[in-house]
């Protein structure tokens, strides 16, 4: 009778081990999951509001859980890439993607000419170019619903 117990016992305590550690992690560390942001609306910075009904070019934003990013822009037929890692910075105007581009290269949009471009969070749909702020175009971003 002991010896059913303790059997018993021992083969409890393993399948207590085994669900316990077996257990799936939920922090998806290095997911591949992408959220892309579509450029879909394009404005000159010297007349805010004029959206152009016709995109100049297509431009899209990968953003990865691993806060890795691609840029990706297709424009008369040819396509150019950039990639970097990106944080999200709360401001005192809101809530902001800071793109840290790999390196130097012509889709980077920004006013200081530097390997950073900044995007404002205008709702968890919705990213906002700030290159504006040196006359550049106004650039409005959507995610992409699969």
């Amino acid at each position: 009778m002991m010896q059913k117990l303790l059997k018993f016992f021992v083969i409890a305590l393993v399948m207590l081990i085994t669900f316990a550690c077996g257990e799936k992690s939920t922090t998806n560390v290095g997911s591949t999951e992408l959220q892309t942001y579509n450029l879909t609306a394009m404005s000159s910075g010297q007349i805010v509001g004029d959206t152009n009904n016709a995109l100049e070019w297509e431009e899209a934003y990968m953003l990865g859980e691993d806060f890795s990013f691609e840029k990706v822009r297709v424009r008369d037929g040819e396509t150019i890439t950039a990639s970097g890692n990106y944080e999200r910075k709360a401001m005192d105007d809101g809530e902001y993607l800071i793109l840290n581009y790999e390196k130097a290269h012509p889709l980077i949009g920004n006013c200081s000419g530097d390997y950073t471009e900044t995007l404002r969070i205008v709702d968890e749909t919705k990213l906002q170019g700030t290159w504006i702020a040196c006359d550049g175009p106004a650039l409005t971003y959507t995610l992409k619903v699969n």
